[in-house]
């Protein structure tokens, strides 16, 4: 029973904290039932903790990496929803739950991304086929990418980022100039 009212405190919470995103209201108690397993810690401690409510702890960088990501994913899937209605709020929902996982585990596996660099990742994981960087600038010109050298510095540096287990490609561009994410 506690549990279970740890876990309705804890979606409230995240709820709460969604909005402060661009994430539409009507998105953010769905998005944060899919988002609340991501954040089940058996160990509190630490330093940046947002939110804390029994096992289940949000950081601030986590609520950063969900206000980076969630607007472009939203902005890009808003055409695919429009082109195939089968494509549903939920599988959009899913679409950014699966992003901030991938981003998420690259930055628990010591890469350090700035917001730019997830932006980039959550438009080329949520395209359809791998994006050209023209298509990309499209996408993301209304989303914290302002200039074509913005976006090709932040490509740039993903094709050498920083780990713990050394540098790694992140993205690769292909033979047809395509950007494809790679190297996880």
């Amino acid at each position: 029973m506690l549990e279970t009212r740890d876990r309705e405190v804890a979606e409230r919470a995240l709820v709460e904290a969604l909005e402060r995103t661009e994430v539409p209201a009507t998105w953010r108690a769905p998005l944060a039932v899919e988002l609340l397993p991501l954040f089940e810690e058996a160990d509190s401690s630490g330093r940046g903790l947002g939110i804390v409510v029994g096992r289940w702890v949000i950081r601030d960088d986590d609520l950063s990496l969900l206000d980076w990501i969630a607007p472009v994913v939203i902005s890009i899937s808003a055409a695919t929803v429009a082109r195939s209605p089968a494509y549903t709020t939920s599988a959009v929902l899913g679409t950014i739950a699966a992003i901030f996982r991938f981003v998420r585990t690259l930055m628990r596996k010591g890469a350090t991304l700035s917001a730019d660099e997830a932006r980039v990742l959550a438009a080329i994981k949520a395209c359809d086929e791998p994006p050209t960087t023209g298509v990309l600038f499209e996408r993301l010109r209304d989303r914290g990418i302002e200039t074509m050298a913005q976006l090709e510095d932040a490509l740039a540096r993903l094709q050498e980022v920083r780990t713990r287990s050394g540098l790694v490609a992140l993205v690769t561009q292909d033979s047809r100039s395509r950007w494809n994410i790679s190297g996880v």
